[in-house]
């Protein structure tokens, strides 16, 4: 058996003396370097998501400030000093010792070929190292950027003012809290920079030129804006195909096919008047319904107008609504009217409605045709089939002596089969939003209809494909405002 010699102390101890040397030796060289290491990387960490939040605030200030009517150099000039107040203010001057490259972000306005300015902003920070002083490395350079575009807003507003909101009792009184809100909502869009228009409407929508044509510089031109719309009188019947037609024939006028093309329409009630430029005038006697109550079927004869009278212009409906009730026209549509007042009737020789009064419209217009003046069908859409002459000589026709399942009918569809038009226009791309207040006397707002008007999601025939718009529903007046605000919201979203 072999003989271990016992290990003495002095062994132990110069074994204990190395395991600490390399301990020393590990903690020196490995351990010290690391954690120098995760923290000098925690503060780098920390002023890059600092630099990062400070830079983005700067280009969405910078972007909103931009103009795309002024020179690129004043772009830039003003942009550069609003992103240099607001990265100032997010990125104290010296914070956490470090110091920003050159002082300040670096600034650029960029034109693109789709309607924007881009900014461009950009900036450095020298991040000083403590522990990592050890390994030679002083400090650090980081860096940070981001963009932000402001793209052109193109926007008609399209405001109802049909006498349903006039003075009670045959209207709602809304007419002045709806022109405050209209106010308000055309402040929060920037002068020089977005292009706004106005059309009104009621028996009629001026064509030529329109209420308020659109101009960059509707808060300081003459008149502005604002001072047009509170000159409006709420009176008249509501021509709504006719108004959102006018504000997509001046969307496309301004020729900004890349631009952020909007139509926002507001009313408060339904359509209730076809407009067409060749009314068939009644040359044969049938049997319809009466001019006044009870309004019972009777023989009538033939229209009275002279051979070759043309009517063209608008046929409505008189006071609310019914099953019946009495139509009234012709309304002259293609001259414009100031925005407190409406149209008188067309002159038409012998005519019964021109000697008689409007309500006798019926005796001279022999049927509704099934598409109006801008080719949308008033027989298709979202009534459906209008009531039509069941016998006589006009057999088939759509009835012109009956509101809501005649004329009202008909104007539904025309304006739906008006929207759909716009919506499907893939050169213009226009986005429409709706505005509903509720409570007329006459008749209760028709939300279904304004969500399709608007494509919005919530709308039964919602297609994907096609611009998305809003609809917001008002209860009252005292809603108006809150409703305007949410279109306004959706829209500034839009054109960042």
């Amino acid at each position: 058996m072999a003989d271990f010699a016992p290990r003495t102390s002095t062994h132990r101890e110069r074994q204990r003396g190395a395991t600490l040397l390399l301990f020393t030796i590990l903690v020196t060289l490995v351990l010290i370097p690391l954690l120098g290491l995760a923290i000098d990387g925690a503060v780098v960490f920390w002023v890059r998501a600092k630099l990062s939040a400070a830079v983005d605030a700067a280009a969405l200030a910078a972007g909103r400030s931009i103009n795309a009517y002024v020179t690129q150099p004043q772009n830039t000039g003003t942009a550069a000093n609003v992103a240099q107040e607001w990265f100032a203010a997010n990125y104290p001057s010296g914070w956490l010792g470090t110091s920003i490259v050159g002082g300040g972000p670096s600034v650029t306005v960029q034109p693109t070929q789709t309607m924007t300015q881009q900014v461009n902003v950009s900036a450095s920070a020298v991040v000083p190292l403590y522990f990592m002083r050890l390994l030679g490395k002083s400090s650090i350079t980081i860096g940070a950027s981001a963009q932000s575009a402001r793209r052109n807003l193109n926007m008609v507003l399209v405001l109802d003012r049909s006498g349903s909101m006039g003075p009670a009792p045959t209207g709602s009184d809304a007419c002045p809290t709806m022109k405050t809100a209209a106010q308000n909502f055309v402040s929060m869009f920037t002068d020089g920079f977005d292009t706004l228009g106005l059309v009104t409407f009621s028996s009629t929508a001026n064509t030529g030129p329109i209420d308020y044509a659109p101009t960059t510089h509707f808060k300081t031109g003459s008149p502005t804006l604002s001072s047009t719309i509170g000159n409006i009188s709420c009176t008249g019947a509501t021509s709504t195909a006719q108004a959102l037609n006018v504000a997509y024939q001046s969307i496309k006028s301004t020729g900004l096919a890349t631009a952020l093309n909007v139509i926002v329409l507001f009313t408060d009630g339904q359509p209730n008047e076809v407009v067409e430029s060749s009314w068939p005038v009644r040359t044969q006697s049938d049997t319809r319904n009466d001019f006044t109550s009870p309004f019972s079927s009777v023989s009538m004869s033939a229209s009275t107008c002279n051979n070759g009278t043309t009517l063209s212009g608008g046929l409505t409906i008189l006071g609310p609504p019914t099953s019946t009730g009495q139509t009234g026209g012709i309304y002259n549509t293609s001259q414009n009217v100031a925005i407190n007042t409406s149209p008188g009737l067309i002159s038409a020789n012998n005519c019964k409605f021109a000697i008689s009064g409007n309500k006798y419209v019926r005796q001279d217009v022999a049927y509704i045709p099934t598409t109006d003046v801008y080719g949308n069908s008033t027989n298709t859409g979202y009534k459906g089939a209008p009531n039509t002459f069941s016998s006589g000589p006009y057999a088939g026709q759509i009835r012109d002596d009956v509101q809501i399942p005649g004329v009202v009918a008909a104007a539904f569809n025309a304006a739906d089969n008006q929207a759909t038009t716009i919506r499907n226009d893939s050169t213009y791309t226009i986005v429409i939003y709706t505005i509903g207040l509720d409570g007329a006397p006459d008749v209760a707002i028709d939300s279904t209809f304004l969500e399709r008007v608007a494509n919005d999601p919530r709308s039964p025939i919602y297609d994907s494909t096609k611009p998305a718009g809003f609809y917001a529903y008002a209860a009252n007046p005292s809603s108006l405002n809150q409703a305007f605000y949410e279109v306004a919201s959706q829209v500034l979203r839009l054109s960042q």
